[in-house]
């Protein structure tokens, strides 16, 4: 007798399998050729770069919305406490110039921030599939990771600088000051974490209340860069639109 699926697998199993077996054949056969031709290799790839552009995209934005906060908060310290700090620079008076909170905190925020973003763009650059110059190019293939490289590397000096002297010489709440707070007070928080007892105690509340703050945070800083750059987007089509229109009657 010749053997059959129901032989082998049984009645309703074997059945099933002399159903739908050309299915799986034409399936797996697929699965084959586009493993053969690296198709999944350029899915992966393809996907790699859109998280990775997104991200950097939302780096600069960030950056630019934090940026223009704290010039804005510059701006408002006066020209005469820019040219104090000068002259003071000038006669060798460092110390004074640390001591001005209205110069010296947005101006570390402005290091922070830009030295932050600037690692991490460097970093993420590097980690692109497909970059401005394609690896292929004999010579000079490398020549943009190197240079990202050194942009991630000056980044972090500038983000060492800023947070040098922020912990030295600022007294005011900085970014560098919340992050030390937030940073012990997790670490007290997991020292005190009782793993055993987690299921009857409060531990889990105070894990879970710190990763929703931060949770929080972060969205915050997303939404606000979101609806500042909407916002300034929206102010330069305006005024492009009534520019037109006033050459238009004129």
């Amino acid at each position: 007798s010749m053997t059959t699926f129901k032989s082998v697998l049984g009645p309703d199993l074997g059945a099933m399998a002399a159903q739908y077996w050309p299915y799986a054949f034409l399936f797996c056969s697929v699965c084959m050729i586009l493993a053969q031709i690296g198709i999944w290799k350029i899915i992966y790839n393809t996907v790699k770069q859109a998280v990775l552009m997104l991200l950097m995209s939302i780096c600069c934005v960030i950056c630019y919305v934090l940026v223009s906060q704290h010039l804005n908060t510059l701006s408002q310290a006066g020209t005469t406490a820019f040219l104090t700090a000068i002259s003071d620079l000038l006669s060798g008076q460092a110390a004074k110039v640390f001591s001005n909170e209205k110069v010296v905190d947005p101006l570390t925020e402005i290091f922070i921030t830009t030295g932050a973003t600037l690692c991490i763009l460097g970093m993420l650059y590097r980690q692109l599939p497909l970059s401005l110059i394609p690896d292929c190019i004999p010579c000079i293939g490398r020549y943009d990771e190197m240079l990202m490289a050194v942009v991630a590397f000056f980044g972090c000096v500038v983000l060492l600088i800023g947070v040098y002297l922020q912990y030295n010489y600022s007294q005011s709440t900085t970014s560098t000051h919340a992050f030390i707070q937030k940073t012990q007070q997790i670490v007290q928080n997991l020292q005190d974490f009782n793993w055993r007892e987690s299921n009857t105690s409060d531990s889990w509340n105070i894990f879970y209340q710190n990763a929703q703050s931060f949770v929080y945070r972060a969205s915050d800083i997303i939404t606000q860069s979101v609806h500042d750059v909407y916002g300034k987007v929206q102010t330069i089509v305006n005024s492009n639109d009534t520019s037109s229109a006033q050459e238009k009657e004129l």
